[in-house]
């Protein structure tokens, strides 16, 4: 009986132990980014955030000062979103398989004054929907999110043509990565930030940066795992 009752000790210990770890795996956390510029139209992205697991998702924002409406990605992402607003952006994302070390980005006509930045997130499903918005001029306005439960993150992405800007990241928004690039005289600037603990809709709110001219926003919510 004493054997048999230190047994069923261990085997609990065990449960909650089991339950812990399911728990944990479920937290969306951010496993790291890059970014760059590239003047060249085609270029590769190299290296990868450290640390990329089989599983682990994989976004990736592109703005360039000229339109170029057809990419070919090596290995393969899903395209969320391509817009034309005097240069083009591109929300792109895939399922890492953990043995990427390298993105390479093939366009059908050379880019140039081109920004991007590559995240990888852990713990969420990807994505298939997100919310645009575009503008005239000023920075980048991200539109309400889909929705969803506090759990998930909130991810809102920013494009600025020509202007080669600091962005700054809105209220209760964290900043992922921002940079600007110029390129005999045009140019671009990305941003990505995230929030986290919102349930429902959530409107991100204007990135700063003193930007003048036209832009896309995007904005994506990662899905917390089952």
């Amino acid at each position: 009986r004493g054997n048999h009752g230190l047994r069923f000790f261990y085997w609990s210990l065990q449960l909650v132990r089991n339950h812990m770890l399911r728990a944990s795996t479920g937290i969306v956390s951010l496993v790291g980014s890059v970014s760059g510029t590239d003047d060249s139209g085609d270029f590769t992205i190299t290296p990868l955030p450290a640390g990329i697991s089989s599983g682990d998702i994989g976004v990736l924002i592109i703005g360039s000062a000229t339109n170029e409406s057809s990419l070919i990605t090596t290995p393969t992402f899903t395209e969320l979103a391509h817009n034309a607003n005097s240069g083009s952006a591109h929300a792109l994302v895939r399922t890492m398989d953990g043995t990427e070390t390298q993105v390479a980005i093939t366009s059908g006509s050379n880019l140039s004054g081109t920004t991007y930045i590559f995240a990888v997130f852990r713990g969420c499903d990807e994505p298939s929907t997100l919310s645009t918005a575009t503008g005239a001029s000023g920075m980048p306005n991200p539109g309400t999110s889909p929705t969803g439960v506090a759990a998930d993150w909130i991810i809102a992405t920013g494009y600025l043509d020509d202007d080669d800007v600091t962005p700054t990241v809105q209220t209760n928004y964290t900043l992922i990565d921002a940079l600007g690039h110029t390129f005999i005289g045009a140019g671009s600037s990305s941003m990505m930030s995230y929030r986290t603990g919102v349930a429902g809709t959530d409107d991100p709110g204007v990135f700063g940066g003193g930007g003048t001219d036209e832009w896309v926003a995007y904005t994506i919510r990662l899905i917390k795992s089952a």
